[in-house]
């Protein structure tokens, strides 16, 4: 007799015939694992939406600093190291745009409840369709102003690299 004999774990094709609750078994084993694969792939990507919105905010939070703070003093402050030009300060809420409308929207309501509600489909479905028409009128004007800003950075490209050059020396 072989080992497996021995133990009553040797499986032939007749013996799985004979034993139908034995095929069954191992149907409902793979779709077990079946389940847990998908699950572990939504889990992971779940996380990777996580992480995507909170290093989009991060870098919102940058962005909104750099505007609101730095580029504040640069106009404001004659004591700040990097002036604005004139004609700049002129066009300035025309560069700013709605940026400071998309980061609150992300800030305030977005990110949160994307995050808090990623293992809820319900709730993060609810909040896609809640925000639905918020993000589209706020990108849809933040593209639409896209080519002015584009224009303006080309246009006064030496003061944003002052201005860049002089973030990078303050916070190294």
């Amino acid at each position: 007799h072989s080992y497996h004999e021995q133990l009553g774990t040797e499986n032939t094709e007749r013996d799985i015939e004979d034993k139908p609750e034995i095929e069954t078994e191992r149907v409902t084993l793979i779709k077990e694992r079946n389940r847990e694969n998908q699950l572990k792939k939504k889990e992971a990507k779940l996380e990777e939406l996580k992480q995507m919105e909170e290093k989009y905010l991060m870098d919102l939070k940058r962005i909104h600093s750099f505007i609101n703070v730095d580029m504040k003093k640069s106009k404001e402050d004659l004591e700040y190291p990097v002036q604005m030009p004139e004609s700049l300060k002129q066009m300035e809420y025309i560069f700013i745009g709605n940026f400071n409308d998309v980061f609150d929207f992300h800030q305030e309501v977005f990110s949160n409840e994307l995050i808090s509600g990623l293992n809820n489909a319900e709730k993060t479905r609810n909040l896609l369709r809640k925000s639905g028409y918020d993000m589209k009128n706020r990108y849809g004007t933040f593209c639409s102003n896209w080519t002015k800003s584009e224009y303006i950075l080309k246009k006064f490209d030496q003061y944003f690299k002052t201005m860049e050059n002089n973030l990078i020396q303050k916070y190294p």
